[in-house]
């Protein structure tokens, strides 16, 4: 089976042959010697799969980066909630430029250390990292800790325990919030929920919206946005039987 999945992902990609390299200096580590080179700041081909993304394919990451560059405004604040190896949050942190201000979540403790040091080799952009997972109590969870880490997630059968907050806890001190992005792999309702006064003070909300990840967690994709609404966002309609990206705004956001 994993053959014949190794063999169709070859067949589909445009680049076989990067693919296959892609795979190959992941699987070995020495993909640590490259450099992923972005306009205004640099990223290390870490083993792990976003890396492995992004040194594949340079555009991968793109209709996020329209999303969030759209929006971002030199001097505003960015929390990025699911944060990886820091792709979006050093894209984020570029756009705004010296005045802005970014926060970076990271709840597995190996990926948060991947991106530690991608923002540590870009020193003149300026991020916050948190390592913790973002949820709507304050204490401990566990999470997966998988090979295809970008999928990694709370999950009770997780071995990695770590602690979690609420936002409201962590960024209590912060004040307007220009962007709040959320990917975690169906955890998205709970970060909202430990976010009620945070999304007081926030003017956009961008999530990642798919039935399949909810459904681990129990719960329906429209309560998502029925929690978005109540605290004052515009939600569009979206089709979360696929994952997409859904982007919410305040009534008065500009």
């Amino acid at each position: 089976m994993i053959i014949s999945y190794l063999i169709r992902r070859i067949r589909e990609e445009p680049d076989p042959v990067r693919f296959i390299a892609s795979r190959l200096l992941w699987r070995t580590g020495l993909c640590s010697l490259l450099t992923i080179p972005r306009q205004g700041y640099d990223l290390t081909f870490f083993p792990t799969d976003m890396s492995a993304a992004l040194w594949l394919n340079r555009h991968y990451s793109d209709q996020d980066r329209s999303v969030i560059g759209g929006i971002l405004r030199p001097g505003d604040t960015f929390v990025d909630v699911g944060a990886n190896v820091g792709e979006l949050s050093l894209f984020a942190a570029q756009s705004m430029g010296k005045r802005g201000f970014v926060v970076s979540i990271e709840a597995h403790p190996k990926t948060f250390s991947y991106l530690r040091r991608n923002i540590d080799r870009n020193p003149h952009l300026t991020l916050q990292a948190i390592n913790a997972a973002a949820g709507n109590y304050n204490g401990k969870v566990n999470f997966t800790s998988r090979l295809s880490d970008g999928q990694n997630c709370v999950s009770a059968q997780g071995r990695c325990c770590i602690p979690t907050h609420t936002l409201d806890e962590l960024l209590g001190n912060l004040g307007t919030i220009r962007l709040l992005k959320i990917d975690v792999e169906g955890y998205e309702k709970f970060v909202l929920e430990g976010a009620i006064n945070l999304l007081t003070r926030t003017e956009y909300v961008y999530f990642e919206a798919w039935d399949r990840h909810a459904e681990r967690y129990c719960y329906k994709t429209p309560e998502i946005a029925e929690l978005l609404r109540s605290a004052g966002f515009q939600v569009p309609e979206f089709d979360a039987s696929k994952c997409c990206n859904v982007l919410a705004a305040k009534f008065n956001a500009v």
